[in-house]
């Protein structure tokens, strides 16, 4: 289902989780409760806005490979929106 089709607090949920995922994947342990909530809703507003047509898989994908198989290790915005326009570019080729 594409991320403009799904449900509102659905979509924050899976941010809110992906975003506590990537930071213990990248061994950020000490990241307030309120920074993972900021980053998450700009996460939110990000795939709502810049990537509707993608789904919630292709996302948790991006971050999957970008913690794996790029030499980031902080999670900003500028960060994930890398991974997850690299996950788009290999949807679209």
């Amino acid at each position: 289902m594409k991320i403009s089709d799904e449900n509102e607090e659905n979509i924050r949920n899976f941010c809110v989780d992906l975003v506590s995922k990537t930071f213990l994947e990248l061994g950020q342990y000490r990241v307030k409760e309120e920074d993972i909530v900021r980053i998450a809703l700009s996460l939110d507003e990000d795939l709502r806005l810049d990537f509707p047509t993608l789904e919630l898989e292709d996302i948790r994908q991006a971050f999957r490979n970008g913690v794996r198989r790029t030499e980031e290790f902080l999670l900003t915005p500028k960060t994930y929106y890398k991974w997850i326009k690299t996950q788009r570019d290999l949807i679209w080729s």
